[in-house]
């Protein structure tokens, strides 16, 4: 038993090394784990992409905003026809028959009154040129149109403004997520690893166990079936050490996937400074923290704002739109730009649908609809949160006190290991019995372990729950 101690003293100071080799100062407490956590909050996949859908919502309001200027823009347009011209009249047959009725009145009046004045005929080359003019013309000039009334503009500049809150809110719900997740993950790396030395210990002794029944079983001292029962005891600690080596790596692969960073990059090891010990406050303190800081319940509030101002929106498509226009330039049946062909022309325009066979009504009540159903939901989420803290809040409870049993269970299984070695020893006990209590001890110090993260795991539920995680300032 002292050489087993002295190798578990040996383990101890061998990982303490490794630790302040890794981090090279001193440190203050957690400050490891919060560097980590800063480095996921800033190079995380799903976080990025959460912070580049906020930073399209305000891209967009700010398209929004600039629908209240003006716009200046260029326009040339070119036409040109056979035959008709484009208002369907074919102007050559039709003036070509008036002019001739007129001539015939001339000539008929000069006839018969000699003092009718002298009219000459009318040409027909005017008329095809009319023609001409109404099939072919262009027109170049610049255009600035100003709104002056858009109530769809308005309302949807107050609507982009609330989706903003929402994508924001989503990101920061998503912060507190992600660093739940880091701890967890971090928690778990650090159990494995511990798990990692207790098999260790474990394969230390099996091994002197085999040693020692190997030279007991060359001197006739015990049986050969003694000597086998010790080399598959040791068979069974290589296989449960390689399946915790396994889950070492992948505890670790997972923490270094939440970085965004290559799964084999080393973790620096760092014992938390959180006690190990129940909730300090009552459970209705924890749930009205929740309460007041959830991110999602917030969310879901603005996501009723969001509803409000859909319906404005679709309520202003009662409402007229104003605006003007101012156009300069030239046109003509050429591209000439001179004096003669220049204009200048002012236009408003004024659209208002009176009419739109329920359209805009059905749209409106979608609206409202929308509204209740984040009502429900906003109630179905405090009823959630609610569970949620009192189910983190028992979590914690019921960790501690297993955490207290399983070190209690590590003092009986220590002495009582230290009595049957002693026995077996004395060949008072057979070398079953021995593996039984070794097993038994190795599985108390699983169990402290276990119950000793469960307690940090499930403190880091409830910061989740509550939404109680201080982040440091970003720079």
């Amino acid at each position: 038993m002292r050489k087993t101690s002295k190798i578990l003293i040996g383990l101890f100071i061998t990982a303490l090394w490794s630790t302040e080799t890794l981090a090279g100062t001193y440190l203050p407490p957690d400050s490891i784990l919060n560097h980590y956590i800063s480095i996921a909050l800033k190079s995380n996949i799903t976080l990025t992409r959460k912070t580049l859908s906020y930073r399209q919502s305000l891209a967009a309001l700010r398209e929004v905003k600039r629908s209240f200027l003006p716009t200046l823009s260029f326009n040339a347009t070119y036409s040109t026809a056979e035959g008709q011209n484009p208002l369907g009249i074919n102007t050559g047959e039709t003036i070509g028959s008036f002019t001739q009725n007129l001539d015939l009145i001339n000539s008929t009046l000069a006839q018969l009154a000699p003092s009718y004045p002298s009219i000459p005929p009318y040409s027909t080359d005017e008329s095809t040129a009319l023609n001409q003019l109404l099939n072919q013309n262009q027109q170049t000039f610049l255009r600035l149109a100003v709104p002056i009334f858009n109530a769809a503009v308005i309302r949807n500049q107050a609507l982009q403004k609330e989706l903003i809150e929402v994508s924001q809110l989503d990101s920061e719900d998503y912060k507190d997520e992600l660093v739940k997740e880091v701890k967890l993950a971090y928690f778990q790396w650090l159990q494995a690893g511990e798990q990692v030395n207790v098999y260790q210990n474990a394969l230390q002794l099996a091994e002197e166990n085999v040693r020692t029944n190997r030279s007991l079983f060359q001197n006739a001292k015990v049986t050969k079936d003694v000597y086998l029962s010790a080399q598959a005891r040791r068979a069974e600690v290589i296989q449960q050490l390689t399946k915790a080596r396994k889950d070492q790596v992948l505890a670790q692969a997972f923490f270094n996937f939440l970085l965004n960073r290559s799964y084999n990059t080393v973790i620096i090891r760092e014992e938390p400074s959180d006690a190990l010990n129940p909730p300090t406050q009552p459970i209705d303190t924890y749930q009205a923290i929740a309460l007041e800081n959830r991110k999602d319940l917030k969310q879901v509030r603005q996501f009723q704002e969001v509803k409000q101002a859909q319906m404005h929106l679709q309520k202003s498509n009662y409402l007229p739109q104003a605006s003007l226009a101012l156009d300069a330039g030239y046109r003509g049946t050429e591209y000439v730009f001179n004096n003669e062909n220049d204009f200048v022309a002012l236009s408003a325009q004024l659209k208002w649908d009176i009419y739109t066979f329920g359209k805009n009504e059905a749209k409106v009540q979608q609206a409202k609809i929308d509204q209740q159903v984040a009502r429900t939901e906003e109630q179905a989420l405090l009823q959630n949160i609610t569970i949620e803290v009192v189910k983190a809040y028992l979590e914690i409870e019921a960790a501690y006190e297993g955490y207290q049993f399983a070190l209690q269970e590590v003092t009986v299984s220590t002495q009582e290991l230290r009595l049957v070695k002693r026995k077996y020893e004395l060949g008072q006990v057979n070398r079953l019995t021995l593996e039984d209590v070794e097993t038994d001890y190795q599985n108390a110090q699983l169990r402290v372990l276990a119950s000793k993260y469960n307690i940090l795991k499930q403190k880091a539920q409830l910061e989740r729950v509550t939404s109680s995680y201080v982040y440091e300032d970003e720079d």
